[in-house]
């Protein structure tokens, strides 16, 4: 493989990575705050093709811009459980593909003490 067909495979591989990291986020949201509401939020970000299933065809711009503007999109209808279940969706999909790396705007969340304890709620017996 010469130098350019193996920067051009390199690029392809990396849009490819980062379109996967985009549809499971999208379809970790449509799972927890509904389909078409999922969808929907999804959609109202132009740099993003969809098809009817979440899944992301095509990106046009900068991915690590278009993952924070959808993260925003959902951050809008559930707070901080979007970063926090959007995470732990990448985090699955690193598992089947580990040349995957975190999007920058998820490496650096750290779930919030109160967030956390809505997770695991302790329940005092009387």
């Amino acid at each position: 493989m010469d130098e350019d067909t193996s920067a051009n495979y390199d690029d392809y591989i990396q849009k490819e990575n980062f379109r996967s990291i985009m549809t499971a986020i999208i379809q970790k949201q449509m799972e927890l705050i509904g389909f078409h509401l999922g969808l929907s939020k999804a959609r109202n970000i132009t740099e993003l093709s969809l098809n009817d299933h979440g899944t992301v065809m095509t990106y046009y711009g900068n991915p690590n811009e278009i993952i924070t503007k959808l993260l925003n999109q959902y951050y809008q209808l559930t707070g901080e459980a979007a970063y926090y279940f959007s995470k732990k969706a990448v985090e699955q999909l690193i598992k089947v593909k580990p040349e995957i790396a975190l999007p920058q705007s998820l490496q650096n969340y750290k779930p919030s003490t109160e967030f956390t304890a809505t997770l695991n709620p302790t329940h005092e017996s009387r």
